[in-house]
């Protein structure tokens, strides 16, 4: 069961992020985070029986996944970025 969750990951992290840039269903998107998340240990139980052990690239592809599942976007950054004419940046009112 974990080696085939295993392949399953990366197009469900991909279908994921289309569906948080349309986003127009966003209890779907909620859920396909948190299965995206639970696939990762699934993930630990395939290495743990093939006796093979995550290194840093495994490290950082899972770090990726989660900071781009569960990062708030720019929209809520409080300042805006200055334009061509080099107007200055003011802090967003909320």
């Amino acid at each position: 069961m974990s080696f085939f969750l295993n392949g399953w990951i990366n197009p469900l992290f991909l279908l994921t992020m289309v569906f948080i840039v349309l986003s127009k269903t966003p209890k779907l998107v909620k859920v396909l985070r948190y299965l995206t998340l639970f696939m990762v240990p699934i993930c630990w139980l395939a290495l743990a029986y093939q006796h093979v052990y995550p290194h840093e690239g495994y490290i950082l592809w899972t770090l990726g996944i989660v900071l781009v599942l569960f990062s708030k976007g720019l929209d809520n950054w409080p300042y805006v970025v200055p334009g061509p004419r080099g107007e200055t940046p003011t802090p967003k009112t909320q």
